[in-house]
């Protein structure tokens, strides 16, 4: 069995290698799901880091951070309950080098506050205003607790710009973007908790990974076809 870091091209019918009936076949299914969307935004935040300064490079970043941490949340979550739910998912995780099985416990370990992974109680809070975005409900404001008006009232004091052009697709709010800061970890803990993400988000790919080498190992021969 080659390495998961040196894997050639693996292809395969999706019904006979990953049965709807299978627990761990559908565990190993929204993994892969969740390690695309990480790797893809990875990649569009050193295309950002890459590309030429903009005006909008900043708020770009901005976004692809929003969304990694927002994906690492729901990955954690998801694996959490999928261990806790499924003893087949359970079985399998157990049964993982111990590489993986470390990887695991630093990826569930980010939302844990026992545990030394523990990146922080903002990650569900903002994984609420990322996917699902603040929502306007006067009860809600009138006692402190819209996530809206605690932001705009953080950002009060900051300069706002909008910025028109002939496209309508060009138009950028960037006042929204300087709102959208303030749910964001404070100052003096942004360069830790964004290397933490990051280092969080890798082990979660490499996870992945790991667990569909040894899915892949344990399906009958001949499921999967490799090829250069």
């Amino acid at each position: 069995m080659l390495s998961p870091w040196f894997m050639p091209t693996v292809t395969f019918n999706i019904g006979e290698a990953f049965p709807a009936s299978d627990p761990v076949a559908r565990f190993v299914t929204v993994l892969a799901m969740v390690s695309n969307d990480a790797n893809r935004s990875l990649d569009e935040l050193i295309a950002v880091d890459d590309a030429e300064h903009s005006p909008d490079s900043g708020a770009r970043k901005m976004m692809l951070f929003r969304q990694q941490a927002a994906f690492f949340f729901e990955a954690a979550k998801f694996i959490t309950k999928a261990n806790r739910h499924a003893p087949e998912v359970r079985e399998f995780i157990a049964g993982l080098p111990q590489e993986a099985r470390d990887e695991c416990a630093q990826v569930v370990g980010g939302i844990d506050p026992k545990s030394a992974h523990y990146i922080g109680d903002w990650l569900g809070e903002h994984r609420n205003v990322t996917f699902h975005y603040s929502e306007v409900h006067p009860d809600k404001a009138a006692h402190g607790d819209e996530e809206i008006t605690l932001a705009l009232t953080e950002a009060a004091e900051l300069p706002g710009t909008v910025h028109f052009d002939e496209e309508m697709g060009s138009v950028r709010f960037w006042f929204a973007d300087e709102v959208v800061a303030q749910w964001l970890p404070p100052d003096e803990k942004k360069p830790p908790t964004i290397i933490a993400l990051r280092e969080a988000l890798l082990a979660l790919v490499r996870f992945t990974q790991r667990a569909f080498a040894a899915y892949q190992a344990a399906r009958p021969a001949g499921t999967f076809t490799e090829r250069a």
